[in-house]
């Protein structure tokens, strides 16, 4: 097995010398790049960096996440992801599915599903660790269908998908003065409470005559998360002390020669 490609950055991984990496890895989009026919649908694609709690070196692209949305008649949002990463050995895991999404100014979560599979560097999928998810939300509770099997919980006041939380970000009059505590649904399968997102100027930057605006989010079960925005309120990163998602319309190409460079030489 080839060894595994580095790459050194600064500490801590920030956008500002993100370009620093090997591809280019932060290449902020235009709006056209993003929203096809207007503001409510639109897709982006993000390079997952694993960055070993902002070492020194050790970074390496270990995934990508593709995003779309498109907002059906009564305004509900449709939001797909597809998610694929790396692990060792060349297996790689892949995460599907899709969440529905009310039309509250928050995105509150109304179901979604996913399914998650691994697949060997040979191409050939291990059965005993597929899983498949279906999930419901009613005033007071989430029904959910684990791998055929039911289970019942109580909903919580303000509950957020992992990926409606990223379409509130992507609101033009994205605001967190309203926001206040909430339940984050992390993939959709693990409910963490106590959640806040903060303004963080402190974290402002400059990048290709755009200013990155800087939010944070604290809560039960996570590494703070930093999300950088830019004027249109694009995405451009989502940065924690282990992974950072970092926007790229390439993701998959950049990924796809990664993988390859490094597991099938």
């Amino acid at each position: 097995m080839a060894k595994k490609k580095r790459i050194t950055t600064k500490i801590p991984i920030e956008p500002s010398h993100l370009n620093k990496y090997s591809p280019g890895s932060l290449q902020l989009p235009g709006v056209e790049d993003i929203w096809s026919e207007s503001k409510n649908n639109w897709k982006a694609s993000y390079l997952i960096w694993k960055n070993h709690g902002y070492t020194n070196d050790g970074n390496l692209i270990v995934g990508y996440l593709d995003l779309q949305q498109k907002t059906s008649s009564d305004d509900q949002s449709k939001i797909s992801f597809y998610e694929k990463r790396v692990h060792q050995g060349g297996r790689e895991n892949i995460i599907e599915g899709h969440v529905i999404t009310d039309a509250s100014q928050f995105h509150l979560p109304l179901e979604w599903e996913l399914t998650s599979k691994f697949v060997t560097a040979e191409g050939k999928v291990v059965p005993e660790l597929n899983y498949h998810q279906k999930a419901v939300v009613e005033s007071e509770k989430i029904i959910r269908i684990t791998n055929k099997k039911h289970f019942v919980e109580e909903k919580p006041e303000q509950v957020i998908h992992e990926f409606g939380l990223i379409r509130y970000l992507f609101e033009p009059d994205f605001s967190i003065d309203n926001l206040g505590s909430f339940t984050f649904l992390e993939n959709g399968l693990i409910p963490k409470s106590g959640h806040i997102i903060s303004e963080a100027p402190e974290l402002y930057h400059s990048y290709e005559n755009r200013q990155l605006k800087c939010y944070v989010q604290f809560g039960y079960g996570i590494n703070p998360i930093e999300y950088y925005l830019d004027d249109n309120n694009l995405l451009c990163a989502a940065i924690s002390s282990f992974s950072a998602k970092i926007c790229n319309q390439h993701a998959a190409e950049y990924y796809n020669e990664f993988v390859s460079g490094s597991f099938n030489n």
